[in-house]
């Protein structure tokens, strides 16, 4: 989905004009392509997920994409074509700040034996798990909405020779933003922002 609308922006800018509609549009596109780059997501819109993450051994599960609004179905399967027996019940794990943490025992890994080992070790559970779920927004969040905003701002600043940082009144100062100039298409403020919404990687 579009993170903002053409008028959206116009309002940010202060721009009642139409003759530029067409190269805001690409600027649009531009940021919210940068700010997908960012947050590596290729949406924030709420979809349905199938993901084979890798167990440990461990209690918790931590899915990729968030938030996470519902489980759909969970499933291990050691031969991997995840028949309905091998589906879990909802009582043998919980939702809990989008991971999966599991009720009865643990996200299986696969445990290896080496020779000239003391012990085992345990290894990703390369894809007998199976999660279907759903997550991502319903509606975009204001405040990536003001981001993909600040960053079409940006791109206007830096194309007219330069993004303005900070200025004062007495004696009128001004400072460049000295991030413009080495391709920083979003900036400081929209990337703090942005951090929060950023996809685990696991």
């Amino acid at each position: 989905m579009a993170l903002v609308t053409l008028a959206e922006v116009k309002t940010h800018l202060g721009v009642k004009s139409s003759t530029h509609d067409a190269q805001l549009a690409s600027f649009i596109t531009s940021a919210e392509a940068n700010i997908y780059n960012w947050v590596r997501r290729t949406s924030f819109e709420s979809a349905t997920y199938t993901e084979y993450p890798q167990g440990l051994n461990s209690k918790w599960l931590r899915l990729r994409e968030m938030p996470v609004t519902s489980i759909t179905s969970v499933a291990i399967d050691s031969e991997r074509t995840f028949a309905s027996s091998a589906t879990l019940a909802t009582t043998e794990y919980s939702l809990i700040n989008g991971g999966l943490y599991r009720v009865t025992g643990t996200w299986p890994g696969v445990v290896q034996r080496r020779s000239g080992l003391l012990g085992a070790s345990v290894q990703p559970s390369n894809g007998i798990i199976k999660v279907v779920y759903v997550a991502g927004y319903a509606t975009v969040p204001e405040d990536i909405k003001y981001c993909v905003k600040q960053a079409v701002a940006r791109t206007i600043a830096v194309k007219g020779g330069g993004a303005l940082k900070s200025e004062s009144l007495d004696g009128y100062t001004y400072t460049l933003d000295s991030e413009a100039g080495r391709g920083d298409a979003l900036g400081e403020e929209v990337r703090k922002i942005l951090n929060k919404y950023k996809r685990v990687t696991v």
